[in-house]
């Protein structure tokens, strides 16, 4: 059979639906729907955090792991990105902080508390 003879049947049959995946196609329940990654894109996404601060936190159980993706390369899965900073909002709201400009009591030489910005 030739090359053209498989196409035109495979053309012809009425029951294959050949989908293209895209983007916007959506995908099965399990599926991995993340992409890495890289350093600068990481620091962007967490307010500017350093490389020595991500490795310590990583280090301490409190920023996803790094996956190596090359010989000399290494990304963030950005879902697990994207949860981490969800649960740093949510820590947030459980301690009561708003997301505006946050007002701390201070002591003044006094010993009584004072209310600052």
């Amino acid at each position: 059979m030739t090359l053209f003879c498989v196409t035109e049947i495979l053309r012809r049959a009425t029951w294959l639906k050949v989908v293209p995946l895209s983007p916007r196609t959506p995908r099965r329940a399990g599926h991995m729907n993340t992409r890495f990654l890289r350093f600068p894109e990481v620091q962007a996404r967490v307010g500017g955090y350093t490389r020595v601060h991500i490795d310590r936190l990583e280090k301490q159980g409190k920023f996803p792991k790094r996956v190596k993706i090359g010989a000399n390369a290494v990304g963030w899965a950005e879902n697990e990105i994207d949860a981490w900073m969800k649960e740093k909002m949510v820590e947030r709201e459980a301690a009561g902080q708003s997301g505006g400009v946050a007002h701390h009591a201070m002591n003044g030489a006094d010993g009584r508390e004072h209310v600052g910005a």
